[in-house]
């Protein structure tokens, strides 16, 4: 469990904001070696003051900005959908050829121009003809059977409808022909065409990205009934929260505490020492009484602890409400795919054998060093050690910013 070393409280009245005290106590502690994080940032102005009039402006422009790439990428989306389903169907009638390794049954190419080639000549076509006049009611089956121009004379009907047979079927072995060859370039076309629409979508997540933080920046965080801002004057409110913490390598989720005699040696800890820094603003608007109060808080946390409250910190709402709002994956060619996955499947299976590896060599050097007294430093020296460090860089800030800007303390 947290532990926590008191607080310590410091008061600045001025006509100025917390900017000019605020970036000292961020470069005070990262020239102590810990790393710093804004986790808390948020504003409040009453409807009053001359800067609620200013930063609804601000909002409305940029919720204006931000609509307009959100058309742009919703119409987008909308034709990349239409595209999908036609490369899909171009997909299929490639199918017929390469999934039997041969042409296909001649029924299915004869099938396929009527309904999407021969249908689009109106009147003409074979199907209005059959509905049209029961003299042509059978004209579908007869060109259905037909194998070659020839069989067309041995057909038990008229001439009427043998010269229409003859010239339906001259029209067929012309697109046949060139069917293939023309599905394999529409093919090519529609994949240039989708890959670039995927591309203007992240092109247009690029720009409306930093449009939305700055939609979240200047949005007022509105309490109702907090006793902080009145209605009747121009009041500011405001807060602010750093986190700074020591001795945490996020990349390996463990704490190293550095050996005083030889640096390059680090052990292994289960504790990470860690300062919050609160920030409250309040005041009237325009330039008149200000209060800002800055509250120091040492805390020491177990590394399970932290761990969990570390990722609750660096979560982006906005980031993830963008992936969840649009395409966040990229398209790639059949051929393509395939190959990916092939490639990824190997990796795969490179990268489990290798974290076997790694997992065996983990536990060979954890049964030495247990056997042999090198386990992980749990004593209460080094608890200890760390409790007095993060207070005593808390007593540091809280003497260099009293002493620097004269404020009220406790």
């Amino acid at each position: 469990m947290a532990v926590e070393l008191g607080k310590r409280t410091i008061v600045f009245e001025s006509a100025n904001a917390l900017e000019n005290f605020y970036y000292s106590v961020v470069d005070f502690l990262k020239k102590n070696g810990l790393s710093v994080m804004k986790v808390l940032d948020t504003y409040n102005f009453s409807p009053r003051s001359q800067e609620w009039s200013f930063m609804t402006t601000k909002y409305t422009e940029q919720v204006r900005s931000a609509n307009e790439i959100l058309s742009a990428i919703g119409t987008i989306i909308r034709g990349l959908t239409a595209m999908k389903r036609d490369y899909q169907r171009v997909k299929e009638c490639l199918d017929y050829y390469d999934k039997t390794k041969k042409d296909p049954d001649e029924i299915v190419l004869k099938g396929i121009w009527r309904d999407f080639v021969d249908s689009k000549t109106g009147p003409a076509s074979l199907a209005q003809l059959a509905r049209s006049d029961l003299q042509f009611f059978t004209i579908m089956d007869w060109f259905l059977k037909i194998k070659d121009a020839k069989s067309i004379d041995e057909l038990p009907t008229n001439d009427r409808i043998k010269n229409i047979l003859k010239r339906k079927f001259r029209e067929y072995q012309v697109w046949k022909s060139h069917w293939k060859e023309t599905l394999l370039e529409l093919k090519e076309i529609m994949e240039e065409r989708i890959k670039a629409s995927y591309e203007t979508i992240n092109m247009y997540k690029k720009w409306v990205e930093p449009i939305l933080r700055n939609v979240k920046a200047v949005t007022m965080q509105v309490e109702p009934i907090s006793p902080e801002l009145i209605s009747i004057g121009g009041s500011v409110y405001a807060q602010v929260r750093l986190v700074a913490y020591k001795y945490y390598d996020e990349k390996k989720g463990k704490a190293f505490l550095p050996n005083p005699k030889d640096p390059k040696k680090k052990e292994e800890i289960e504790y990470v020492p860690v300062l919050t820094i609160d920030f409250t603003l309040r005041g009237t608007s325009p330039k008149g009484f200000m209060k800002t109060t800055m509250e120091i808080k040492p805390i020491v946390y177990p590394i399970d602890e932290f761990k969990k409250r570390i990722e609750e910190w660096k979560k982006d709402p906005i980031d993830e409400w963008i992936k969840r709002l649009m395409l966040n994956y990229e398209f790639s060619p059949e051929g393509v795919k395939e190959k990916e996955k092939k490639e990824e499947s190997e990796f795969e299976k490179f990268k489990k054998s290798f974290n076997e590896t790694i997992e065996k060599i983990r536990e060979f050097r954890k049964n030495i060093s247990e056997k042999f007294g090198g386990k992980k430093v749990k004593k209460f020296g080094v608890l200890d050690k760390l409790k007095k460090e993060i207070s005593s860089l808390a007593t540091d800030l809280y003497e260099t910013v009293t002493k620097e800007f004269g404020m009220y303390h406790w």
